[in-house]
């Protein structure tokens, strides 16, 4: 797949075939995307790769603290936006309720839709990302080079993917699940793997805000 074509094609996968992906392809597609540039090339990153019958303990784990409605303590504060940027996000996320059929009223189809978030949309494998906890904002753009690769990689070796929040909600509770020490800040998690094709939802491709709107042009022609 043409790089162009893996990035403009690449979409967010909320759900996957039970199929294992086997660890020579997951390692194939770390070894790209560690290919990232980074400050100075210090590569700030650190991975962790779970699957089998460790995630599904994991993804048990996220429920039970979802269903418990426990206070979220991530390692990295999570993000507040404004107005204009907030209402993107709901629109986008009631538009995936409308294309699965799920009424703003209904409630429990709303919940159960929301735990299989909590659950990392019981992906078989995930990748934790995470750094050294006292380096600066700096890293955590060198992490976001990194994880960009690690999706559009996988979109272009036929697999699906999706960035979470969900799995760093409880950093604390995850480290000690994997035996990374409190040094370690986790960013970000991914779900990965084999799309289902049946599955309406994952048509569903996120609008873009047009480029006029985002681009101002300096010296440049941009017609």
């Amino acid at each position: 797949m043409e790089a162009l074509e893996a990035i403009k094609t690449r979409k967010s996968i909320r759900v996957y075939k039970p199929d294992p992906v086997p660890g020579h392809l997951i390692r194939e597609i770390l070894d790209a995307a560690v290919r990232a540039p980074s400050w100075g090339n210090t590569q700030p990153w650190e991975f962790a790769v779970v699957g089998g019958p460790k995630l599904k303990e994991l993804q048990k784990r996220f429920q039970t603290q979802a269903e418990a409605r426990a206070e979220p303590a991530p390692d990295l504060p999570f993000p507040s936006f404004p107005e204009h940027l907030r209402q993107r996000s709901q629109e986008n996320a009631a538009q995936r309720l409308e294309l699965q059929g799920i009424a703003r009223e209904d409630r429990e189809r709303r919940r159960l839709e929301g735990l299989r978030g909590s659950r990392l949309f019981d992906a078989p494998v995930a990748i934790f990302v995470y750094m050294e906890r006292e380096l600066n904002p700096y890293a955590l753009m060198d992490l976001g080079f990194v994880f960009q690769n690690i999706m559009v990689a996988a979109h272009a070796r036929g697999l699906g993917s999706v960035p979470l929040a969900a799995g760093v909600r409880y950093g604390a509770m995850v480290r000690e699940f994997l035996g990374l020490p409190d040094s370690k800040a986790l960013v970000l998690s991914l779900a990965l793997g084999y799309p289902d094709p049946k599955a309406s939802l994952n048509n569903f491709a996120s609008a873009r805000v047009p480029l006029k709107e985002v681009v101002s042009w300096h010296g440049v022609d941009g017609a």
